[in-house]
């Protein structure tokens, strides 16, 4: 290998001790870069060497794209037929009798103070405009800081759909225990409201949204097998987590970490509408609140609405077919293809997956 690398360097690298030297091409007449890469052709070798003769101290800024974008591409297309590969191989083995239910699983942020998105103002507003009190909200630093997580869950059923636990996390420095256990009491069936040290999800606490999400599906483990996808955040991918799916006979599926923007359902398809419909709902509760802000009470109600209206009302088939999790990729789509800069899916297999 070292000697192939070596005949490659003493083919296609020019003299560089100097950027305006005349190329000697061993006795032959002497010709100017542009001549000689010409004649060469535009190898990525051949380019490279050209760079670094012509630009020696921008060795790192001009080179690198030749190689990174290329190379980055080359490893995310290889990442996403091996996790096609793995996914088909777990269904494989789907059993006898039972039907595939496909269950996302991801966590996105939910801010305290919802921006107001930019509009037409009226010509009411735009006489206040030129008064001395100020339009803008009066917002504490706190609330524009403070956020906490939705684990949001999705499937590919519409009725399993409404069962699926959907959990909201904060930390207990903004809610107190009495203000805790009243907003439990306001929460739909299937939405549990959680105070803890940390609004991130833990693995302690993805083992337990396991046992949460089988017992919610009950009605349909006699018939459905659960197929379960998820990022590779580290408490995604915990022993603990690991041998918690193999005890509720959860086929777990992992996407690799570079992956997510293409192949995670609720990154490609749920988190644009939801954010966009909560910005919505709470500028409708800020405007007709007395107060003028938004509190966690209303704040939790306007969640709980936006998720009865994007996640529970909308069918999410669509969604994992498109990104190929559904045993087969026949109908992956046309937008997921180009992310991964490729016309169309060579046969992916449903062996089980290698290091190789």
């Amino acid at each position: 290998m070292g000697n192939t690398f070596q005949q490659l360097n003493a083919r296609t690298r020019p003299n560089t001790h100097n950027p305006n030297i005349i190329l000697h091409t061993g006795g032959q007449k002497e010709s100017s870069p542009n001549e000689w890469l010409q004649k060469r052709g535009s190898g990525i070798w051949t380019v490279f060497w050209v760079r670094l003769m012509l630009f020696p101290k921008a060795w790192g800024p001009k080179a690198a794209p030749l190689f990174s974008k290329k190379s980055f591409f080359c490893e995310v297309f290889g990442q996403a037929i091996g996790f096609w590969r793995w996914s088909n191989f777990l269904h494989s083995h789907l059993a006898a009798g039972k039907q595939a239910l496909h269950v996302n699983l991801d966590e996105t942020g939910i801010r305290m103070h919802q921006v107001a998105g930019k509009g037409m103002l009226v010509h009411a507003a735009i006489l206040e405009k030129r008064k001395a009190a100020s339009l803008t909200q009066d917002v504490p630093r706190a609330m524009l800081r403070g956020s906490f997580t939705h684990v949001t869950m999705i499937c590919d059923d519409g009725e399993a759909q409404k069962l699926l636990p959907q959990i909201l996390i904060v930390n207990k420095h903004m809610v107190t225990e009495q203000q805790h256990r009243t907003l439990c009491a306001i929460m739909p069936r299937n939405v549990m409201l959680l105070r803890r040290h940390t609004a991130w999800m833990t693995s302690d606490l993805m083992t337990q949204v396991l046992l949460v999400l089988k017992q919610s599906l009950a009605p349909f483990m006699d018939t459905h097998q659960i197929f379960l996808t998820a990022d590779a955040f580290r408490a995604h991918v915990t022993s603990e987590v690991w041998k918690q799916c193999v005890k509720h006979q959860i086929l777990y599926c992992v996407i690799p970490a570079k992956l997510t923007w293409a192949l995670q359902p609720c990154d490609t398809h749920v988190f644009a509408s939801y954010k966009h419909r909560l910005q919505t709902v709470c500028q409708g509760a800020i405007v007709d609140s007395a107060t003028g802000k938004l509190s966690m009470e209303v704040l939790l109600q306007c969640v709980c609405q936006c998720t009865v209206e994007i996640l529970e009302c909308r069918s999410w088939a669509k969604a994992f077919a498109n990104t190929g999790l559904t045993g087969t990729q026949a109908n992956v789509s046309a937008r997921v293809l180009s992310k991964l800069t490729c016309e169309q899916i060579p046969e992916v297999g449903s062996d089980l997956p290698t290091s190789s």
